[in-house]
């Protein structure tokens, strides 16, 4: 009988201490363990969220630049292809500074930005003169229609003699009483003179783009009328550099530009290496190519 008691005693103590086990919880010590291999787990992943969102933000921003960098050299590319629209030499004259102006002219610098000048048509002719008149002198111009142009608005134009190939740049605008009318007049923010330059019958008349290039980093910048009143404004962000390399036909091949880059004046690219200089103008020689 005394043992089956202590048998049943120690059936009864062997319970107790497995109920026990089965409702012990964690220690301090098992849940700061936890707590913290979760927090680690936690930052990890935010860690790794964050540096996708820098990663997509960094790519967005790269792919923006890089599309507004393209578009901009679109925009000048297609200035240079319209510039000096039937003009001799690649020159016209301008009312603002008295004197002839290289409708594409490039200002090489061996320690910075390079910067380019563009004067250019906007569009085709769009009006012809009917009568043989001194402009600026006698500034009514009679042309066939000046329908395309703005009425009451002054805009830059050209007057170009396809003829004898020369131009002005000066100021237009179409009256709005009569479609056979345009008045001619000089920038009133320029000093100079335009002279009492004679244009025949059939001199045409387009519209005129003075631009100015250059990169003050991280902004390439852009004068929208020459030496004109209009400030410059800013075109492009995240822009380190404006290189611009002028390839000039002077060999025996005009449908190739030799280029070797090794030392200055080696090939028909100017520019493109450190030490060289020019040419800068377009009536400097046979131009074939830029390079921007």
């Amino acid at each position: 009988m005394v043992s089956n008691r202590r048998m049943i005693v120690s059936g009864a103590r062997q319970d107790e201490a497995g109920s026990a086990r089965a409702q012990a919880g964690f220690t301090l010590v098992e849940l700061m363990i936890s707590l913290t291999v979760v927090s680690i787990a936690i930052a990890a992943a935010f860690a790794m969220a964050f540096s996708l969102m820098n990663g997509f933000k960094d790519g967005r921003s790269a792919v923006q630049m890089e599309s507004t960098a393209r578009t901009v050299l679109d925009i000048m590319a297609t200035g240079v292809r319209s510039a000096s629209p039937g003009l001799a030499g690649g020159v016209v004259f301008d009312t603002c500074t008295n004197g002839n102006l290289n409708t594409i002219e490039v200002t090489n610098s061996a320690t910075g930005s390079d910067q380019l000048r563009v004067i250019h048509a906007l569009g085709g002719a769009l009006a012809t003169m009917e009568t043989e008149t001194a402009i600026i002198t006698n500034p009514n111009l009679t042309v066939d229609d000046n329908g395309s142009f703005e009425k009451g608005l002054w805009t830059p134009a050209m007057i170009i003699d396809p003829v004898s190939r020369r131009g002005h740049l000066i100021e237009i605008n179409a009256s709005a009483g009569d479609s056979t009318l345009i008045v001619a007049r000089i920038n009133p923010s320029c000093g100079g003179g335009a002279g009492a330059e004679t244009y025949p019958s059939g001199s045409i008349i387009v519209r005129a783009v003075h631009m100015t290039y250059r990169v003050a980093e991280p902004f390439l910048i852009v004068d929208p009328d020459g030496p004109g009143p209009e400030p410059e404004t800013e075109m492009a962000q995240g822009i380190e550099d404006l290189q611009i390399a002028v390839g000039v036909e002077t060999g025996g091949d005009p449908t190739a530009l030799t280029e070797l880059g090794l030392a200055a004046d080696d090939d028909e690219w100017h520019n493109n290496v450190s030490s060289e200089v020019g040419p800068g103008t377009v009536d400097s020689g046979q131009w074939r190519a830029l390079r921007i």
